[in-house]
């Protein structure tokens, strides 16, 4: 009897384990491993070597201006096709002049062989001159003011677009109807007194009765616009005058009515 005990024991603890190994298995598939998270790695900085890097350089701005010629045009001239604009830039490297008027359309014109190529009122292109004009269809019929932007902008791009480098505003105005007039701020000498010359919009038109020393000189200076730009121009015998004025007040070494007497023999 005691063997047979034993051995139906055994049985029942083999199938206990045996059913618990199948519901084990059949609770579902086991979680795979869990997947370890990479650290991107740093990114890598180049240690700083005396001598070695390259300084920033801060660009410019760009100056732009927009030179007129002639100023005043109508289509009844023989001798132009409108009136030449040409773009004053001080940048370096390949640009494109974008041309864009109120009223009006542009011309391409070549001197050499006469060549004309009418273009409607915008035009991008790489001419140095450009030139504007009015169809005489519109001669006796008023006008509106008109304003001419130049925008200087990089070539286009692989991927497309053009970046914007500076632009500048020219006006047009109208003389007895017909006759466009190329406008311009005021230019002029700017302070009263002295050697220094400072021409601009803001004209000096009330001086004091103060004389200064170097004032005699100031009679051969003049304030001009040049290719858009308000400039001071020096007749001849400015810089004789000029450097006289200079070597009486070394001279006088303080003493003013020397230094004003020396300067009357300038």
């Amino acid at each position: 009897m005691r063997p047979s005990i034993t051995l139906a024991g055994i049985i029942i603890i083999i199938a206990v384990l045996f059913t618990g190994c199948i519901s084990e298995k059949s609770g579902g598939p086991s979680l795979p491993a869990a997947i370890d998270t990479l650290t991107p790695p740093a990114t890598p900085v180049t240690p700083s070597v005396p001598g070695t890097g390259v300084p920033l350089i801060t660009p410019g701005v760009a100056d732009i201006s927009i030179q007129a010629s002639p100023l005043k045009y109508s289509p009844i001239m023989s001798s132009t096709v409108g009136i030449g604009l040409t773009p004053q830039y001080n940048g370096t490297g390949p640009v494109v002049y974008s041309w864009n008027a109120s009223y009006g359309n542009f011309v391409g014109w070549s001197a050499t062989d006469s060549h004309i190529t009418q273009y409607n009122n915008q035009i991008d292109t790489t001419d140095p001159t450009i030139y504007w004009s009015y169809s005489p269809d519109d001669m006796g019929k008023e006008k509106p003011p008109v304003t001419i932007r130049l925008t200087v902008l990089t070539p286009p791009r692989a991927h497309g677009g053009n970046g914007t480098i500076a632009w500048k505003d020219l006006h047009i105005s109208w003389e007895q109807n017909d006759t466009a007039v190329v406008s311009q701020k005021p230019c002029g000498i700017q302070n009263c007194h002295g050697m220094e010359i400072s021409c601009g919009p803001d004209v000096a038109e009330i001086c004091t009765m103060e004389y200064q020393l170097g004032d005699k000189c100031r009679s051969l200076a003049s304030c001009q616009n040049i290719n858009g730009s308000c400039t001071v121009v020096r007749q001849e015998g400015y810089a004789r005058c000029a450097s006289c004025v200079e070597a009486c007040n070394k001279t006088a070494g303080g003493n003013t009515s020397f230094a004003f007497e020396c300067e009357s023999r300038c």
